[in-house]
């Protein structure tokens, strides 16, 4: 980022649910600013694995599962201000379909964008975000629906081109 800053998410735990919380810390790893609740819904779900990135023009995006019963995920994600540590209001939901929407990963792309990868079911899928924030066009499914199960993606981006990668059971 231009102003030399990261934004580190972290889960913490409060009673029975947990939220997203995040904190700025400068390039020399100097703490910046409190640490700041970038989701929790209030409703006393479960919030898990939390995934920031920077899309290299001043914001982050922080996606993370929630725990809406014990066999409902889904995905969401939150966009950071660079220059204030603190997110937009607006939280998206990425995939709310019910069943086992979960381990989002994300990544920064060209023009600002994000890459956002994520376990449904058992199928990898993907979708772009737009810096705009507004998820942009369909959901891909990135893995074919066969027997077994296609668990923990990952994804990255080289300047050029995206790669995303995961475990699949189905041998």
């Amino acid at each position: 980022m231009g102003n030399g800053s990261a934004v580190a998410a972290c889960l913490v735990a409060a009673g029975s649910h947990s939220d997203i919380y995040g904190q700025q810390v400068t390039a020399n790893g100097v703490i910046s600013g409190s640490n700041q609740r970038l989701a929790g819904d209030g409703d006393n779900s479960s919030l898990y694995w939390p995934k920031v990135v920077s899309n290299g023009a001043g914001q982050f995006l922080v996606a993370w599962e929630r725990q809406v019963s014990s066999s409902n995920f889904d995905i969401h994600a939150v966009r950071v201000a660079g220059s204030t540590g603190l997110a937009e209001p607006t939280v998206l939901n990425i995939d709310t379909a019910g069943g086992a929407e979960r381990y989002p990963d994300v990544t920064g792309t060209s023009g600002g964008n994000y890459l956002l990868a994520w376990r449904d079911d058992g199928v990898i899928q993907a979708q772009v975000i737009p810096s705009s924030g507004t998820p942009g066009g369909s959901i891909s499914n990135l893995s074919a629906a066969t027997s077994g199960s296609r668990d923990l993606p990952g994804v990255v981006y080289s300047g050029s081109q995206a790669l995303a990668v995961w475990t699949d059971n189905s041998q």
